[in-house]
């Protein structure tokens, strides 16, 4: 690196870095994203303490995309508007009942008096409606309009009506008030802040007069046009009106710019406003004669009506039983007195007869046309009785349907809940079935052994009983057809047990020799036979462990009743027995009065070696352990106890060349024998002659039973 560049990051290396973190700050969008969340609510903050530049940019975008919103799927908009609009709808409706319920008592209540006569004549007379003319007279005042007015402006800010077909032109009922306030300040000379209020009363003081009363505020006020004698409480209801407009635009109302729109959220406080009181009605101005006459009719009435009442009665009560009937649907019905009446709809097939309904309503359904198209019913009772007609319900079962899934319950058949688990759901109307956990199902006999020869077939000599889930097996089989039903018998519906203890078994000799085979293997110099009484031959030659194996595998398979193991020859026996046979052949010479081998004596030692190892190898083999008994002999010519010293030092002398051979000391151990036994029958005096068969050492082999062998 040159100086320049040195220079340059010793100047510069810090800008570098700073460059390096802005440029990892505009490539990590998650970073940027989460920076102007932070910074976004104090920036709308701050724009409307501002002036509310940001609102005016936002502005159109929120309503193209509210409007893009609604027209695509107004739902989302319709639920949050609803508890506003649903709340003054419901006002509006209750208020609009609330004046009908008054006007129609008012009517009914005059409607058969001599008041009431008069008030029908004035209607006459002047061409209004007797309602009308009712409520003109029993009205004691009603709130006919209510406008909020800007006190600085003049305008009418929002404007509530209780009739909106006869609603008064809001700009022209602000500008006459507003005159009126400009006259009492120019008049008295105070500001406007000083005209509290005022009120017109209209001097006729009756229920035709109209007064209006003012309700100050601070930017704006509330002037109400009442029709008749206003009680005093109202004047508080328009104040508080008042002041909880100010309360929640009073910012708005003090910025007023001359844009109404925001006040239209005022109009619950207004419609508040629109209140009503009617007169009570005097029961001593009642007609009771009138009432008399309309009784006297009434029972005339009835007296004529009744019997034709009673048919529509009865004939009312036979279309409902139709229409609540499962499995029919009314369309239509018309009763006819002429001719006959008629009832047409759809009807399933399986439904109650039309005319038994009819006769239990009385009546006469030969007088009816009946008109049914057909068709499946799905309600849960036709469903119902579509599946007990088609399968039956035993005594006691019992079936419900909920959602379309049959449930079934109590006690049942097996085979029924067989045909109901198989068919069930190609019922219409049943799309799952469902059975109770406590469900009790019964199994007879003869149907559990039926579905157990099927699939089970059982052999000649076999008996079969079942009791309370028991399969009771009983008489001579084969073993493969014991051995598959013992692993799927319980599969059978209806068993749960099988009891073979009385069942008599017939093996395949073949089977069992296979079984042998695969248990411990056959060598190949073995043949082996199951004879049809169960008895194993074993024939050739194997090794001692694999026949003492095969005896006690055999054993142990079911079937094989016994081993006869006479032809089977042991090679590690007759291995041991060759190499005994050819140790105990063996003689080792020694020179005369001397433990020192002759020539022919040490290479008759040199050869056994091996063939010891040989014979402890096999008495290994067949579980047995060896001694090795070296035997040591001298000629007559010496003295007795020279003999019998002699003879265990040749002895020791065998044992010592053996050792060095490698052979183990355990398994051998010397015995000095003096000079052999004999006699000479011709010179039996004679002194006896130094004989080199006597100077030897011989063997005897000896083979016990390990104590380590099981």
């Amino acid at each position: 690196m040159d100086d320049f560049e040195q220079l340059r990051r010793l100047l510069l290396s810090e800008e570098q870095e700073a460059l390096r973190q802005l440029a990892e700050r505009l490539d990590d969008r998650g970073r940027r994203i989460q920076e102007l969340a932070d910074a976004l609510p104090a920036a709308v903050k701050w724009d409307r303490d501002e002036g509310g530049r940001l609102t005016e940019s936002l502005e159109p975008v929120v309503a193209d995309s509210i409007k893009s919103s609604i027209e695509r799927d107004p739902a989302p908009v319709v639920e949050a508007l609803f508890p506003i609009i649903g709340q003054l709808v419901r006002r509006a409706i209750a208020e609009s009942l609330r004046g009908l319920v008054q006007s129609l008592n008012q009517t009914m209540e005059q409607s058969f008096s001599w008041q009431g006569i008069k008030w029908r004549m004035e209607a006459f007379r002047t061409g209004r409606s007797f309602a009308e003319v009712v409520m003109a007279h029993s009205v004691v005042y009603k709130v006919q309009e209510v406008f909020l007015v800007h006190r600085e402006t003049g305008i009418s800010l929002i404007q509530a009506s209780a009739d909106p077909a006869a609603a008064m032109d809001p700009d022209m009922v602000a500008g006459m008030l507003s005159a009126i306030e400009d006259f009492g300040r120019d008049s008295f000379q105070v500001d406007s802040q000083t005209v509290r209020g005022f009120e017109y009363e209209d001097p006729k003081d009756d229920s035709e007069s109209l007064n209006v009363w003012i309700a100050p505020g601070k930017h704006a006020y509330l002037a109400a046009a009442i029709k008749g004698l206003p009680a005093p409480e109202l004047r508080g209801v328009f104040q508080d009106a008042v002041d909880r407009s100010h309360a929640r635009k009073g910012r708005e109302l003090a910025a007023f710019d001359g844009d109404t729109a925001p006040f239209e959220g005022l109009r619950p406080e207004l419609d508040a406003c629109l209140q009503s009181r009617y007169k009570k009605a005097s029961k001593a101005g009642r007609n009771l004669w009138g009432w008399s006459i309309v009784g006297a009719g009434a029972a005339a009435l009835l007296a004529g009506a009744f019997f034709l009442g009673r048919e529509v009665v009865r004939w009312r009560h036979f279309v409902h039983a139709l229409e609540a009937a499962p499995g029919i649907a009314v369309t239509s019905s018309e009763k006819n007195w002429f001719v006959d009446s008629r009832i047409s709809g759809v009807r399933d097939p399986l439904a109650k007869d039309p005319g038994e309904l009819a006769r239990a309503a009385h009546v006469e359904p030969e007088k009816i046309a009946f008109a049914w198209d057909e068709f499946i019913a799905l309600d849960p009772a036709s469903v119902r009785q579509r599946v007990a007609v088609q399968f039956g319900v035993p005594n006691g079962a019992d079936i419900r349907l909920e959602d379309g899934t049959l449930h079934v319950s109590g006690s049942v058949p097996y085979e029924w809940l067989a045909r109901l688990r198989s068919d069930a759901v190609r019922t219409p109307g049943v799309t799952a079935l469902a059975e109770a956990d406590d469900l009790d199902v019964q199994f007879a006999s003869e149907f559990v052994l039926q579905r157990f020869r099927e699939r089970f077939p059982p052999p000649q000599g076999v008996e079969l009983a079942v009791a309370s889930g028991v399969l009771t097996v009983t008489g001579e089989s084969p073993e493969a057809w014991a051995k598959s039903i013992s692993a799927a018998a319980s599969d059978v519906p209806g068993i749960s047990t099988l009891d073979l203890a009385k069942l008599s078994l017939v093996y395949d000799p073949g089977v069992l020799l296979q079984r042998f085979t695969d248990r411990i293997g056959l060598p190949e110099s073995v043949e082996a036979v199951v004879g049809d009484d169960g008895r194993l031959v074993l024939a050739g030659e194997s090794s001692h462990s694999w026949s003492v194996r095969a005896r006690k595998a055999a054993t142990e398979i079911p079937g094989i009743t016994g081993v006869n193991t006479d032809g089977l020859a042991d090679v590690d026996q007759r291995a041991f027995a060759a190499a005994a046979s050819i140790i105990e052949s063996a003689h080792i010479y020694f020179l005369e009065n001397r433990s020192d081998f002759a020539t022919e004596g040490f290479a008759a030692l040199s050869r056994l070696p091996d063939e010891i190892r040989r014979c402890s190898a096999a008495a290994n083999r067949l579980g047995n352990s060896l001694l090795l008994e070296i035997r040591g002999f001298a000629d007559a010519v010496g003295a007795g106890p020279d003999n019998e010293a002699l003879s265990l030092a040749r002895a020791e002398k065998v044992r010592d060349f053996l050792l060095s051979c490698g052979l183990d000391a355990g398994i051998m151990r010397t015995v000095g024998l003096g000079e052999p036994e004999q006699t000479t029958p011709d010179k039996p005096d004679a002194p006896p002659e130094p004989e080199l068969s006597d100077r030897r050492v011989s063997f005897r082999v000896v083979s016990s039973r390990s104590p380590r062998t099981p």
